[in-house]
């Protein structure tokens, strides 16, 4: 068996979307991905078209990797093998080659997420040296008939952006960060000039990726009270399986509730 890498470049979105499909064919949750997702996803993540690749035995697909970019940092946003190919120690090999390239691009750190339900998975990371560094959660409000009495401001990414660079630095999960948002379809709502919400339409629904509340306005319940708003206004919203596990209680008391499915954080230095 001879495995070789091709750069995603080599391919199209169809292509892609339908190999992503192939090789996460009964993983821990099913994952089906569409050429039009595949492409606003990563391109917001940061993708890095010569980092990723994809991984052949002859003319069979043996693994697909999606590597993500930003500043000195890098995320293995997406890796699985086809079926046929686990099992037999390929994983390390193909994710230790992927790392060495990055360390040889002074990348300082690589991060990841895993399904803590992916115990396979999991104990592949840490053999590889990545540490868990904090559980991920994700919440969906509750579907109620309460007409919304909050009038929403729509504001602009460079608002948002302004806001949140006049202060403190906060160290953001990858996914949610707002490095992302302009490159993605989303609502940016402004709360009484106390603080933002951005909405993604990736899916084609509304999910609620990202709250501001400015710093003089913390600790006084309007997060809380933000949150309660937005599940009025738009009942059943989602959050994705990215909000760090401080805020469960925050969002419990705004009446959200928890998601079955719960991730780790996972970073390894080079």
């Amino acid at each position: 068996m001879t495995i070789n890498s091709q750069s995603i470049i080599s391919y199209s979105a169809i292509e892609l979307s339908e190999i992503m499909n192939a090789c996460f064919e009964r993983y821990v949750i099913p994952i089906k991905t569409t050429p039009e997702y595949f492409i606003s996803r990563f391109i917001s993540e940061g993708i890095s078209f010569n980092d990723s690749c994809v991984w052949k035995d002859g003319e069979n697909i043996v693994a697909i990797t999606i590597i993500c970019l930003r500043s000195n940092k890098a995320r293995l946003a997406a890796f699985a093998l086809a079926p046929e190919y686990r099992g037999k120690g390929l994983a390390k090999k193909l994710l230790n080659y992927s790392f060495q390239k990055l360390k040889e691009k002074n990348i300082q750190e690589i991060h990841l997420e895993v399904i803590q339900e992916n115990h396979v998975g999991v104990e592949l990371y840490n053999s590889l040296g990545f540490n868990i560094t904090r559980d991920l959660v994700g919440f969906k409000s509750q579907s109620n008939n309460k007409k919304s009495e909050v009038e929403f401001i729509s504001g602009s990414y460079d608002e948002l952006v302004k806001d949140i660079c006049r202060q403190s630095p906060l160290e953001v999960q990858w996914l949610i960060s707002p490095l992302s948002f302009h490159t993605i379809p989303c609502k940016i709502l402004n709360y009484v000039n106390k603080g933002w919400a951005v909405l993604d339409t990736l899916s084609g629904t509304e999910q609620l990726r990202y709250i501001f509340i400015t710093p003089e306005y913390r600790r006084q319940g309007f997060a809380t009270n933000f949150l309660r708003d937005i599940s009025v206004a738009y009942p059943g919203i989602t959050t994705p399986v990215a909000i760090p596990g401080e805020l469960q209680r925050m969002y419990l008391q705004a009446g959200f509730f928890e998601l079955p499915i719960k991730q780790y954080e996972m970073v390894l230095t080079l």
